[in-house]
């Protein structure tokens, strides 16, 4: 009986392509993205997949296919723990800052955040009411202030005061009423500001240590000179 070798007939799968390994006909082989490439002819060793007088691609990539659908939202993650807790006042956030701190609170909605600021200012309102109520009785307030060297007067300056050379006094808010005491170190100039009136019409003859006494009430102010000596 004649035998006839015909050769090799079926392809045989030889795993990831190795460029320094020669390959015989029909050997198949895949390349790091995952194509599978077959051998025409017995390949030399370091003959590159991409030299198509060796090797034949059998895969190809297809199209992208399309988007498919959001997946399930996950389970909520257990809450953080903080070493520091800081209250901020209103600022301008830039977009992006927007974004971390509503991530840090929990990814809360400018109404929801507008819901918490006024909920936090209302207790805080309520609270101090017990202590320092709006009207009535505000009852005896303990302690002392201490006094500031200054040289203008205006609602946010201290109570009491002191001063050497010149003086410049602003006038207050429409509906405001507040009173300022400024001790002269020196004797120094006194300029009043719009709606303030020295108390009995005339300019007092200022001394040094004298006191001058400043009350502002609704849209107009008096002020007052007392002399050490009288």
């Amino acid at each position: 009986m004649t035998v006839i070798n015909i050769g090799k007939v079926r392809p045989t799968y030889r795993g990831a392509f190795v460029d320094t390994q020669a390959y015989e006909v029909l050997d198949r082989v895949s390349d790091s993205a995952g194509f599978v490439y077959e051998a025409v002819t017995d390949v030399p060793s370091g003959t590159a997949l991409s030299n198509a007088q060796y090797w034949l691609k059998l895969s190809v990539e297809g199209p992208r296919g399309q988007k498919g659908d959001t997946g399930n939202r996950g389970p909520r993650g257990e809450d953080g723990t903080s070493k520091d807790s800081v209250l901020y006042v209103k600022q301008e956030l830039k977009p992006e800052q927007k974004a971390v701190a509503r991530g840090n609170i929990g990814g809360a909605s400018d109404e929801e955040l507008k819901s918490m600021r006024t909920e936090l200012l209302n207790g805080f309102n309520s609270s101090l009411g017990q202590y320092v109520p709006k009207r009535g009785n505000r009852g005896a307030l303990g302690g002392f202030s201490t006094t500031e060297r200054i040289n203008q007067i205006n609602a946010t300056s201290s109570d009491c005061n002191t001063c050497q050379g010149n003086l410049n006094v602003q006038p207050g808010a429409q509906g405001t009423s507040w009173t300022k005491i400024v001790t002269l170190e020196t004797v120094g100039q006194i300029t009043l500001g719009a709606n303030w009136k020295w108390a009995g019409g005339e300019v007092p003859t200022l001394v040094a240590s004298g006191i001058v006494v400043l009350c502002w009430c609704g849209s107009s102010g008096i002020a007052a000179f007392i002399s050490p000596s009288a």
